[in-house]
């Protein structure tokens, strides 16, 4: 079966708070408050989409004025 679409990476709430370099209790505020997306593996477990971490980033980006 050939796969049409590349695989995006998805981190575990461990590796996503380590990938933004905040505190597990941070990463889950902003999941509740709907900042980051999570995506529900199994009952018990989460995951993040990397690019979610990307954008979250991206909008927390502050350009210095000249």
């Amino acid at each position: 079966m050939k796969i049409t679409q590349q695989e995006e990476p998805v981190l575990l709430k461990p590796e996503a708070a380590t990938y933004l370099k905040i505190s597990m209790t941070a990463l889950g505020r902003l999941i509740k408050e709907g900042y980051i997306a999570k995506v529900q593996l199994t009952p018990r477990r989460v995951g993040i989409l990397k690019s979610d971490l990307d954008a979250y980033l991206q909008s927390k980006r502050v350009e210095m004025a000249a």
